[in-house]
């Protein structure tokens, strides 16, 4: 029992004094870090060192997320020596990840959990360009809409409300044949979408009115939370496939094990190709649909998480993803001009809308959306750059998974926009078999993506359990845990971290250089490359 006790480590009541060496930013994380675990009794002689390390890794991932907010720091400018320096997003992002990869490991052997992953409070808006280029009612319910972020929420989840109401429209495209219908999922710190985001149901007001009185073919409910699993496969079931999924705070619903779970999960992810699913009637009967069920849903990345968890992740490629770290406050609720005209507009494009779902049910066949050559051209230009971007990151192979049901999302919304277009000008659709896109709808539609994408592969950045591992190979390790910009002390200090000898690391850095991977800024200073 003697020699167990004295070879226990000595559980450490005080702080050490911080190295020497330390900035006065690495003190701060040094002295909080060091005291959360002291709190917890975590803090012994034999793990000094792994503090040390973490406060090291804290120190560059705030640098880091600097950068990603456009800021150089203090020695970088140094560096620079009053040059530029292109700070990429995407060789960032890489050295964002390896980083939180590090920190994760040695929070864990600390005995602390690691990170829950951090929102970037940079990720892009919605150009002007996007806004400029909508169908004029619809941008004429935007314009309203100050906050640039709530916005942007408003016309992300407005997208499969109005995307709904097309029945029996359809365009082509290489994986096969599609309808416009959408899915919308925005994440925010609290789960939950602002007011005018929530108001976008109302697009849908006619038509839900006039399904209550019995003048569709429709069944109430159509519209509905995605909690209540039973009521959608019922009205799934009752209306050929057709739902509309709103919510204003994100529900997993059920158990992937469970019957109904799975159901949910088959009908989200084959609908969004229109694959035939079997779902259960009264006395024991089933009946097989092709579902095209259209989402506007939120929640946070802890939501996220336990979707993932029990979808797995190819669930996730069904969505089109906008992520923001904007906690709402207190909204007024007193009525102002700008919220009056608001409504307005939304009631009147709400009626248009409902007028272009009664043409598109008078169609004896599905109405077929073309592309003229050149917009199949701009769509495989971006989705190449887009490509090759994602290469480069590294990123997982479900992130092309993403990157096709994109390029399939990228026509959904420039048809969307095509026939609200259409109703616009008053034209009549009856017995039309052909439809042209023009060049506005991909002008919106590919602004739309571009920054959708990039929210896109932030998420993915920022969960977790869908990283892969990057920690078996010594040479790419230390390629990704580089800063964006380094010296030669800085590179073995890196090195030194990770366990990597100063000669080794010496012998990568040439590797670096010669594989283009590195630029030499002038004798011992280097800069990552966008390969």
């Amino acid at each position: 029992m003697l020699s167990i006790l004295n070879i226990t480590p000595k559980i450490m009541d005080q702080l050490p004094k911080p190295p020497a060496n330390f900035t006065n930013e690495e003190i701060k994380i040094w002295k909080e870090t060091g005291t959360h675990l002291i709190q917890k009794g975590l803090l012994k002689e034999n793990n000094i060192k792994v503090l040390e390390s973490l406060t090291y890794w804290e120190f560059q991932k705030s640098k880091t997320l600097n950068n990603l907010n456009g800021e150089l720091t203090e020695d970088q400018q140094d560096l620079l020596r009053g040059g530029r320096l292109n700070l990429h997003s995407s060789v960032l992002l890489s050295h964002y990840k390896a980083i939180q990869n590090e920190i994760n490991e040695l929070r864990s052997g600390l005995g602390l959990k690691p990170e829950s992953p951090q929102y970037i409070s940079n990720t892009p808006l919605i150009p002007d360009e996007a806004y400029q280029h909508l169908p004029k009612l619809l941008n004429d319910c935007c314009i309203p809409i100050k906050d640039q972020r709530q916005k942007d929420t408003f016309l992300l989840y407005s997208l499969p409300v109005l995307a709904f109401h097309l029945s029996g429209v359809r365009f082509e495209h290489a994986e096969g044949i599609f309808s416009p219908a959408m899915k919308s999922f925005i994440l925010s710190p609290n789960g939950t979408v602002g007011k005018f985001a929530r108001k976008s149901g109302d697009l849908a007001a006619v038509l839900e009115e006039q399904i209550l009185k019995g003048n569709t073919e429709f069944k109430p409910p159509v519209m509905l939370p995605s909690s209540d699993v039973t009521s959608v496969i019922k009205s799934v079931a009752a209306n050929r496939g057709k739902v509309l999924l709103f919510d204003e705070k994100h529900y997993v619903p059920g158990n992937n094990k469970n019957q109904h779970g799975k159901l949910y999960r088959q009908l989200v992810g084959k609908s969004f190709k229109e694959k035939p699913v079997a779902l259960p009637k009264e006395n024991d009967e089933t009946i097989v649909i092709k579902p095209t069920m259209c989402m506007s849903v939120c929640g946070s990345i802890d939501d996220l998480q336990g979707i993932v968890e029990m979808f797995e992740e190819q669930y996730l490629d069904n969505f089109l993803f906008y992520l923001h770290d904007q906690t709402p406050d207190w909204e007024s609720v007193r009525p102002t001009s700008g919220t009056k005209q608001f409504l307005e507009n939304i009631d009147v494009l709400s009626g248009q809308m409902f007028q272009l779902f009664e043409m598109c049910e008078q169609q004896e066949n599905s109405l077929l959306v073309e592309l003229e050559d050149p917009h199949w051209q701009m769509i495989d230009d971006t989705f190449r750059e887009k490509t090759a971007i994602i290469e480069e990151l590294g990123l997982m192979q479900q992130l092309h998974g993403m990157l096709r049901n994109s390029s399939i999302y990228v026509v959904k919304i420039a048809v969307l926009f095509r026939m609200m277009r259409l109703a616009e000008e008053g034209t009549v659709i009856e017995n039309m078999k052909h439809i042209k896109t023009q060049d506005e709808d991909l002008i919106a539609s590919l602004w739309l993506i571009d920054t959708l994408m990039k929210h896109a592969i932030r998420i993915y950045q920022n969960l977790p359990v869908m990283k892969e591992n990057v920690r078996g190979d010594r040479y790419h390790r230390f390629y990704n845990v580089l800063p964006i910009i380094f010296d030669t002390s800085q590179a073995l200090e890196v090195a030194s971290r990770i366990s990597i000898p100063s000669r080794t690391a010496n012998r990568y850095l040439s590797t670096f250089l010669e594989s283009n991977f590195l630029n030499k800024l002038r004798k011992g200073v280097y800069y990552k490359r966008e390969v």
